[in-house]
């Protein structure tokens, strides 16, 4: 984690941890390339 919030130059580490924490969550639930342009076109 320590290197983690070094390379992303966070001050605090608690910081890192949320990013990592959401990074977690985004990762549980892939979408497709094609789902990510429906979506878009969507919301045009």
């Amino acid at each position: 984690m320590r290197t983690l919030q070094e390379l992303m130059r966070h001050p605090d580490v608690k910081t890192t941890e949320i990013h990592t924490h959401a990074m977690r969550r985004d990762l549980k639930r892939p979408t497709s390339p094609l789902d990510r342009i429906m979506e878009d076109h969507a919301t045009q």
